[in-house]
């Protein structure tokens, strides 16, 4: 599973053909990924707390948020917005 990344990964390709691996590029998750992904948040089995870098305000968002993931420390996996409406 690769992300996508702000400097272009470097990765030798050997690895690839000489163990037969196939790689397939994707953008989004499939249906049944995000039922089973719901199921299991809702059977207590996945825990999300450790993922969840920050919770930041609607009005604060560039602030708070925008600017803390273009930071060059990289501590942030997923930013929540709150919203008060």
């Amino acid at each position: 599973m690769v992300g996508i990344y702000s400097a272009t990964p470097v990765f030798n390709f050997n690895d690839i053909v000489g163990t037969e691996k196939t790689v397939i590029g994707s953008v989004a998750a499939s249906t049944g990924d995000m039922e089973a992904t719901v199921r299991l948040l809702t059977e207590g089995k996945i825990s999300v707390k450790e993922l969840i870098s920050a919770v930041v305000p609607l009005d604060r968002v560039i602030e708070d948020g925008f600017e803390r993931m273009i930071r060059p420390e990289k501590d942030v996996f997923r930013i929540l917005i709150a919203h008060n409406g």
